[in-house]
């Protein structure tokens, strides 16, 4: 059901909804400090270049081809997810920049940019523009629209809280992708719903 903190460091399968060992990788903040080729899928030093992986998933020589030091900047990834290849392969200099990355989930090609996301949960391209969430749920589709500057006035941190399935609806997969759930309380499994192995690989379960 809900994930104790004493159960928040390893993630075992009735508490994920079905997440496989390649999926939670490198999740534990102990084996953040050096990388090994099993948390990592076998970073080639070209790949890897400067890029410092703080407390993060695992990269797939699929998903980190285009993160070499050229590209990245001075990206930092700080307890984030997974990147997967649709998310890392556009993430040239002209993207990137300054980017920090501060707790958060996945980030899509176009919504990034300069854009700061500070414990955010879900962004969709369509949320992003230079929407700045602080502590945030998961955004859904029926709630943001367009997230035009009137509409998002009601999403102040205190409806985010911890995010109960009547509030997230089931999490169809679409909304799962970049899923992150900070200082959420306990992450039930009916929130979760359809995580899938296809689709957990950017959770980041933060301070759950």
């Amino acid at each position: 059901g809900g994930l104790e903190p004493a159960q928040s460091g390893a993630l075992e399968p009735a508490q994920t909804g079905g997440l496989e060992p390649a999926q939670t990788g490198a999740l534990e903040p102990a084996q953040s400090g050096v990388l090994e080729p099993a948390q990592t899928g076998g970073l080639e030093p070209a790949q890897s270049g400067a890029l410092e992986l703080a407390q993060t998933g695992a990269l797939e020589p699929a998903q980190t081809r285009a993160l070499e030091l050229a590209q990245t900047g001075a990206l930092e990834l700080t307890r984030t997810g997974v990147l997967e290849p649709a998310q890392t392969g556009a993430l040239v200099p002209a993207r990137t920049g300054v980017l920090e990355l501060a707790r958060t989930g996945a980030l899509e090609p176009t919504q990034t940019g300069a854009l700061e996301l500070a414990w955010t949960g879900v962004l969709e391209p369509a949320q992003t523009g230079a929407l700045e969430l602080a502590w945030t749920g998961v955004l859904e589709p029926a709630q943001t629209g367009a997230l035009e500057p009137a509409q998002t006035g009601a999403l102040e941190p205190a409806q985010t809280g911890a995010l109960e399935p009547a509030q997230t609806g089931a999490l169809e997969p679409a909304q799962t992708g970049a899923l992150e759930l900070a200082r959420t309380g306990a992450l039930e499994l009916a929130q979760t719903g359809a995580l899938v192995p296809a689709r957990t690989g950017v959770l980041e379960l933060a301070r759950t």
